[in-house]
């Protein structure tokens, strides 16, 4: 998961409502075909700061680039 909002709509807050599709599209995906977790590679640390306030954590594999949230607990979250 990558998504991004053009320049010209930053702070309109449609980069929630993008994270929020992809919430709530990964735990109905998730009941139908078991997947954990949801994983994206922030492109700098100003988005990095964004996941990481949304839950998500980096990787034991790849802590520098990649990051992470399960879908238990965007769950137990009400998504």
């Amino acid at each position: 998961m990558q998504p991004a909002v053009d320049l010209e709509y930053q702070g309109q807050g449609l980069a929630k409502s993008l994270l929020f599709f992809a919430f709530r599209t990964a735990v109905q995906i998730s009941e139908q075909i078991g997947c954990a977790c949801m994983i994206t590679h922030p492109l700098d640390d100003g988005v990095r700061a964004f996941y990481r306030s949304w839950g998500f954590e980096g990787t034991p594999f790849d802590p520098n680039r990649s990051m992470v949230v399960r879908i238990k607990d965007l769950q137990q979250n009400g998504v």
